[in-house]
């Protein structure tokens, strides 16, 4: 736990890791050199405890000198990075472990959520999908075998996970020495190398990360280019440890996915416009450049995004355009034209379920590709009767005979909605299911 000028919450923190159901750990504290209360509040908490080591700065090194210092000092099984200012759920401990130690798992995910400080002792609930449970909650995997989109916005924050030690000193892995974003190397090799993870088969938010405004944070300067330098570390340490040819199309989904989100979080436009000219200048070609021979086997939906980066920054071009949606309509193109016209053949016809923000990209998607489907249906009773993209909403019942397929536009729709439908005579199937499942070929046949 690295701590600077954590007075105000830190008490809290550390009654939430002592109440841990697992009570075998030691809890290692790196003050970085704090001038407020922290130290006399942690000293005295080891005093009380003989879990709760101290460590000690004697000038300000940051959050990834603190991090590297406690694994140092570190004689556990296992690792886990916590914050001085968050509440820990009092299972997290315990059953984190648990999988690891049934699964032999290089990491261990669950579930984490940012709220408002007086939120942070609510107990609150994420609700895990049957396809998503059955991808990362029954065995172990890892990122050399799935596709390499899925996991591109997984949260990097280190209190997401728990790491096996021998496995991180293996790879030698480090934080990397950055006054902000220090933890994206750290976390995302991590979760790239490792060959057996796991997320928690449970719901509950085992981490509520305060939100606050108190000048506190181990992190101390925030500048969005410093989630390219992260980036680029990423990309030099796969290339020197020859993993590049492995990891390039992950690679390029997590780059393109945290620069941008790193646009959108810019408190600042100016500041924004700035980080956006250095990737469209200067950035994005010194990482094409790095490995151009890789870059030009990625994803059409890479290529396409990097290609767009030619554009002004007041088009604002890539808003709502890096979900899993966009990323399939334009890899699967091809594969779902076809499918259109493999329904046709045998005359079937194809309705799409919601209205939504998912909904009116699939619906732009077929009219740029001269798809024409036979209803669009919805249950929610206010939007009957009025029409989107040239289609009127109906309710399911009134689907006509004729109607085959129904196109789920996301997973949720998916699970809330499976089975609704007449039996036998209707399929419904989500895009991401239906092509990672190769269901596109067991339906031809």
């Amino acid at each position: 736990m690295p701590l600077y000028n954590a007075e105000k919450f830190l008490a809290e923190a550390l009654e939430s890791v002592l109440a841990q159901t697992f009570i075998d750990f030691e809890l290692l504290c790196v003050d970085d050199a704090s001038t407020d209360a922290t130290m006399k509040i942690v000293s005295d908490f080891a005093e009380r405890d003989s879990r709760i080591k101290v460590l000690q700065n004697r000038e300000r090194q940051g959050a990834a000198a603190s991090r590297n210092k406690g694994m140092k000092e570190a004689k556990g099984k296992y690792l886990i990075f916590l914050d001085g200012d968050d509440i820990f759920d009092e299972e997290m401990l315990e059953k984190a472990y648990q999988m690891s130690e049934r699964y032999e798992t290089d990491v261990v995910r669950f579930q984490g959520k940012c709220v408002p400080s007086e939120d942070v002792y609510k107990t609150d609930f994420i609700k895990l999908d049957d396809f998503y449970r059955q991808k990362y909650c029954t065995s172990p995997f890892s990122l050399r075998k799935l596709n390499p989109y899925v996991v591109r916005n997984w949260w990097v924050s280190p209190w997401l996970q728990l790491f096996r030690r021998k496995y991180i000193l293996d790879n030698h892995l480090e934080y990397q020495t950055l006054p902000c974003c220090n933890d994206v190397y750290f976390v995302r090799m991590a979760l790239l190398l490792a060959n057996r993870m796991m997320v928690l088969d449970d719901e509950k938010v085992m981490v509520h990360a305060r939100q606050h405004q108190e000048p506190s944070r181990i992190s101390y300067y925030r500048n969005p280019i410093y989630t390219f330098y992260a980036l680029k570390k990423i990309q030099d340490e796969l290339i020197k440890r020859d993993e590049f040819e492995v990891f390039f199309q992950q690679f390029y989904y997590v780059f393109l996915n945290d620069i941008i989100a790193t646009i959108d979080n810019c408190k600042e436009q100016k500041e924004a416009e700035q980080f956006y000219v250095f990737l469209q200048k200067k950035g994005i070609p010194v990482i094409v450049e790095n490995s151009r021979q890789w870059f030009d086997k990625t994803d059409l939906y890479i290529r396409y995004m990097i290609e767009q980066f030619s554009r002004e920054y007041e088009s604002k071009w890539w808003v709502n355009k890096n979900t899993i949606l966009d990323i399939l309509l334009i890899n699967y193109k091809k594969e779902l034209i076809k499918l259109y016209a493999c329904c046709k053949d045998k005359n079937f016809g194809i309705a799409l379920w919601g209205a939504g923000n998912n909904g009116k990209k699939i619906l732009e998607f077929c009219s740029r590709n001269k798809i024409q489907l036979d209803a669009v249906v919805d249950r929610n009773f206010k939007k009957y009767d009025k029409e989107i993209n040239g289609y009127e909403i109906i309710p399911p019942e009134a689907l006509s005979e004729n109607v085959k397929i129904v196109i789920a536009s996301n997973s949720q729709i998916f699970e809330e909605n499976d089975g609704v439908f007449r039996p036998g005579k209707i399929r419904f199937w989500e895009i991401e299911r239906f092509f990672s499942e190769g269901e596109m070929v067991r339906y031809e046949k």
